[in-house]
């Protein structure tokens, strides 16, 4: 199935596709089955599918006692063509493991190489964060959320005060991905967020 993957894959990079997108459509929709049907979190599920459709260059996974065990995550992510690495958990409690995962190579030695704590530029772009929605975070010049109806939509970043329409605008966009290829796992996200308030 990985050969499958990686040969729709390598026809998208080199433009010489062959498949319609229906094909791709429906290949992207089995690599999501096989995700929800690991037993990870509703919300780490929906940033791997993200990874997976290609809206965000990477993410990372904290992994639970309660959670499938490292190696059959690993497994099931290289079933479906990302790459994952085990990265240090940083003396976060109760986390067994961290995993850092990608489609890109360079991107994953990336990801490695700095932390979420500390280097929140890099760890930005890799997120997949617009560059304003980064820079707002840096200098702590958000705009005020509240005012921004969030009905419905699983993903949050903090918007800037300039460009806060165009960034959430890809909230959106990741949010509607997560409606197309797993309305299940998008509701129990949303009933998560219920539950948080």
């Amino acid at each position: 199935m990985k050969e499958k993957f990686e040969l729709i894959d390598k026809n998208l990079e080199s433009k010489n596709i062959d498949n319609t997108q229906k094909n791709i459509e429906e290949i992207n929709k089995e690599r999501i089955a096989l995700l929800e049907n690991l037993k990870i979190g509703s919300s780490q599920k929906v940033d791997i599918m993200l990874v997976v459709l290609g809206f965000k260059p990477a993410t990372e996974l904290d992994i639970y006692k309660y959670n499938d065990d490292e190696e059959k995550i690993k497994n099931v992510l290289k079933n479906i063509g990302l790459l994952a690495e085990k990265k240090d958990t940083l003396g976060q409690k109760n986390v067994l493991a961290k995993i850092a995962i990608v489609r890109d190579r360079e991107i994953l030695n990336s990801l490695l190489k700095i932390s979420s704590k500390k280097d929140h530029e890099i760890y930005g772009r890799l997120m997949g964060y617009p560059e304003s929605a980064i820079q707002a975070f840096l200098n702590k010049d958000f705009y005020n959320e509240r005012s921004v109806i969030f009905k419905d939509n699983i993903f949050f970043f903090k918007l800037s005060k300039e460009n806060w329409r165009e960034e959430f605008k890809v909230l959106s966009k990741w949010n509607n991905a997560i409606k197309k290829y797993s309305p299940l796992t998008h509701q129990k996200v949303i009933g998560i967020d219920k539950n948080r308030k």
